[in-house]
């Protein structure tokens, strides 16, 4: 008769070699089945990701910024909006 302490052992220590295990294949090969495919597009510093959309909170200022073409101008704007 096993106690129940050696099977949860038992059980314990499987579970966590499986899991490093898989951290290691993930690391030493670079398996790319986890990753998000937008990860994998290269960056262009002058373009925001389509993607990424401000919180619902912020979008009235992000439209401030966004209409404001220029950078200060679009500070200032921003500045004044929230002073108020």
């Amino acid at each position: 008769k096993l106690c129940k302490y050696h099977h949860f052992l038992c059980s314990l220590t499987s579970q966590l070699s499986y899991l490093i295990g898989l951290i290691f294949l993930q690391a030493a090969f670079g398996l790319m089945e986890l990753s998000h495919p937008d990860n994998s597009i290269p960056v262009n510093r002058f373009v925001t990701p389509l993607h990424i959309v401000p919180e619902w909170y912020f979008l009235a200022y992000y439209a401030v910024l966004k209409v404001i073409p220029s950078k200060t101008g679009g500070l200032l704007v921003f500045m004044s909006s929230t002073c108020q």
